[in-house]
């Protein structure tokens, strides 16, 4: 009769280490198909192409334009284009071709543009050519008017007239001034406004070609005469804000807010009344006395 023989001690510490491995299996959790759906939709989507932005086709858009450029005598070349409200920088960067008219007179100036990269098309812009910026503007009060003076255009800027503005210091309404012909180099604004110690005005002039103004010109400051009295004018009250009429009126010793520009009240240490007033000769807007003058009477109380 054969005995059997005793496991080894090999053979037990393996089985031992197959039962260690099959418990271990059978308690750790396996992810269900539906809670491994959003890693892999996840992942799918993490290697999806972006979508691939079509060029702007020049020929086709809505509005292209170039900003008018001040005459100089020589050819023009503008550096952006606006192509359906976005600015893009004329260069070889996003075009592959650029053609310049003769662009060196008053009036239209071309650019034939061929778009290159996020631009596509090929469209020519045109622009308007202006007379360029004048230089300050000369002018001297004399009680309430002031003769404003200019120096004449180049002939081949073909000017056919000039404007004027003018404005209260500290006040952001420009108020129109006299036009003049081709011919003229000088006008007089007349109605400015006065005070005590003097009222500071702005003046300004540009040039004008058919329908085509320049830039306004650099800012000329002068100071209409002291009044002998304590009496303030400031003209065109309907067409400054009344923060804007209040500023003046601070600006010249007054105190307190207007409370509209039809109360025409104010604090100052003699004691006045704002009224309306329109001196002989002033030209009434719309029918309104509003758009007269704003006189201050020293002394006088209500």
């Amino acid at each position: 009769m054969k005995t059997r023989s005793r496991p080894t001690r090999k053979f037990l510490a393996f089985s031992l280490s197959l039962v260690l491995v099959f418990t271990m299996c059978a308690v750790v959790p396996v992810a269900s198909a539906a809670e491994s759906v959003p890693s892999l939709s996840f992942a799918s989507a993490a290697i999806m192409p972006a979508a691939v932005k079509k060029p702007v086709n020049i020929k086709t858009a809505k509005k292209v334009t170039i900003k008018n450029m001040a005459w100089t005598g020589k050819q023009r070349k503008p550096t952006v284009v606006t192509i359906d409200g976005k600015d893009y920088t004329i260069n070889k960067t996003n075009f592959s071709k650029i053609t310049y008219g003769t662009n060196k007179a008053i009036g239209k100036g071309t650019i034939k543009l061929t778009g290159k990269g996020k631009l596509t098309g090929t469209r020519t812009v045109s622009f308007k050519i202006v007379p360029k910026k004048m230089a300050a503007p000369t002018a001297t009060p004399s009680g309430t008017n002031a003769k404003v003076g200019w120096k004449k255009a180049a002939a081949n800027q073909k000017v056919t007239g000039y404007e004027t503005r003018y404005r209260i210091k500290g006040t952001s309404a420009w108020q129109t001034g006299p036009k003049a012909t081709a011919s003229k180099t000088s006008v007089t604004i007349k109605y400015l406004g006065r005070a005590p110690d003097g009222l500071q005005y702005e003046v300004q002039t540009r040039a004008v070609s058919g329908s085509s103004p320049s830039p306004w010109s650099a800012t000329r400051h002068i100071t209409t005469p002291p009044t002998t009295d304590d009496t303030v004018i400031i003209p065109n009250v309907v067409d400054m804000t009344i923060g804007e009429v209040d500023v003046v009126a601070k600006a010249i010793g007054f105190r307190g807010v207007l409370p509209s520009a039809h109360a025409y009240s104010a604090n100052h240490p003699r004691g006045v009344v704002f009224s309306q007033h329109l001196p002989a000769g002033a030209k009434v807007s719309s029918g309104d006395a509003a758009a007269g003058f704003l006189v201050v009477y020293a002394g006088s109380k209500e």
